[in-house]
């Protein structure tokens, strides 16, 4: 196989051998696979300690540094990973808490905080779900974690099993965990910060808080801490903006979800966010359903819905930053993943394969008995999982998509976009 399966928006190449120089890896040692939760490296060329992390990888992103460092990254349900390539292993990339110290007297479920994690009181930063490691703040020493069943005040939680006895105060470092899912997945962006002048990796799941990286640090911010910056299932970039989509909430002034809205961030600046009342927060509204996914399309982003497409473009007016073509009616409702193909887009349909040159021309690439067998075999109803990546190098768009009773991708369509030509991939 030429690439390792993931997701829509992160996949890593698996690299053949006759790209691959001297021995290393080229960009970053991603020479692995997944399976069963488990990264195993291939080849040798640069051994990848097997691993298994806290929960099913969905996704993996290569993030680049703006002096050029690309930093890989593994995106979990409950956790996010950063390659450590001093330490040759994944560390933990996500938001934790180490205020004060804790005690657990053994054979028993209750952790006590110390004076000051009363004062900065636990009710309001940890929830149940989270994990607790006892003896250390740094989450990466940790070996045995605790999952919490509740908080029930401000210093004081219960876990789900009993905790080690800890003979008094210890350190102690809380996973506030993430709720990923193999639907409402992980969707990363690379944006140029002008204030910080530097690239910050963005990361939503559209259950969260919209999350931001600087690749210096060892945890991630939520941007809600700091900004008006919304909860959306979609992110992506036009004209030097974040633009955020499917939108769950905003700061608190929206009290139900916009699922086919967009809001827009300021240009490289990823605080700036907009409110309600602004040109950048718009509606896609020829249909009221919701946003499945948005595409960069040459110089514009294309923006999905269930039953239509509509294109995004930059302007010039100050009123309208932002605008969009009237959607296009796709005759078949949409699975959330799309692939470039050259100078068009490539979509699926519950009824149809095809692509989409930007504007009014949605043409069919799946003929005869191959889309017949395709939507065939493709289980309608974990539709939500299938993804794709393109690759310019082949010509191919490979589609991921899960066959009758199976609820994730187990079977791989390959299109040739230059020869026209479908091929199935068992290897999947």
């Amino acid at each position: 196989m030429r690439n390792t399966i993931s997701n829509f928006k992160s996949y890593v190449p698996d690299l053949p051998r006759d790209l691959v120089e001297s021995g290393h890896v080229v960009g970053n040692s991603r020479n692995f696979r997944v399976q069963e939760g488990f990264l195993t490296s291939k080849d040798g060329y640069e051994k990848l300690q097997t691993a298994a992390l806290s929960s099913r990888p969905v996704g993996f992103y290569d993030f680049e540094k703006l002096d050029g460092t690309k930093i890989l990254i593994a995106l979990c349900t409950d956790d996010v990973y950063r390659w450590d390539a001093s330490a040759k292993k994944f560390k933990f990339l996500t938001a934790i808490y180490i205020v004060g110290q804790v005690s657990c007297a053994g054979e028993t479920t209750t952790v006590e905080g110390d004076a000051a994690v009363t004062a900065d009181d636990w009710s309001d930063e940890i929830a149940a779900g989270d994990y607790i490691g006892f003896g250390s703040n740094d989450p990466d020493d940790i070996t045995t974690w605790y999952r919490i069943d509740s908080v029930t005040d401000e210093d004081t939680l219960e876990l789900t099993e009993n905790g080690p006895d800890t003979d008094g105060a210890v350190d102690y470092v809380i996973r506030k965990v993430y709720t990923a899912t193999e639907s409402l997945r992980w969707e990363c962006e690379t944006f140029y910060d002008g204030t910080e002048a530097k690239n910050l990796l963005i990361l939503t799941n559209g259950v969260d808080a919209m999350l931001y990286w600087d690749g210096d640090t060892t945890t991630p911010t939520y941007l809600a801490e700091i900004t008006d910056a919304p909860v959306a299932k979609h992110l992506a970039q036009l004209g030097g903006r974040l633009i955020a989509l499917n939108i769950v909430s905003v700061g608190g002034d929206i009290g139900s979800a916009l699922p086919y809205t967009y809001i827009g961030s300021g240009v490289a600046d990823y605080d700036g966010w907009n409110d309600a009342d602004d040109a950048l927060f718009q509606e896609i509204y020829n249909t009221p359903t919701q946003i499945m996914f948005a595409e960069p399309f040459l110089d514009y982003l294309c923006v999905a819905k269930e039953d239509c497409i509509a294109v995004l473009q930059t302007t010039q007016d100050p009123d309208l930053p932002i605008s969009y073509s009237v959607p296009v009616r796709s005759e078949g409702s949409l699975l959330p993943t799309a692939g470039k193909l050259g100078q068009f887009i490539g979509i699926v349909t519950n009824n149809d394969i095809k692509l989409f040159d930007g504007t009014a021309q949605l043409k069919s690439i799946a003929h005869g008995k191959v889309r017949k067998t395709i939507l065939t075999l493709l289980n309608a109803e974990s539709s939500s999982v299938a993804h794709s990546c393109s690759f310019e190098r082949y010509k191919e768009w490979r589609l991921y998509l899960p066959s009758t009773g199976h609820t994730t991708p187990d079977m791989v369509w390959i299109y040739n976009w230059e020869d026209d030509l479908w091929f199935f991939d068992d290897e999947a």
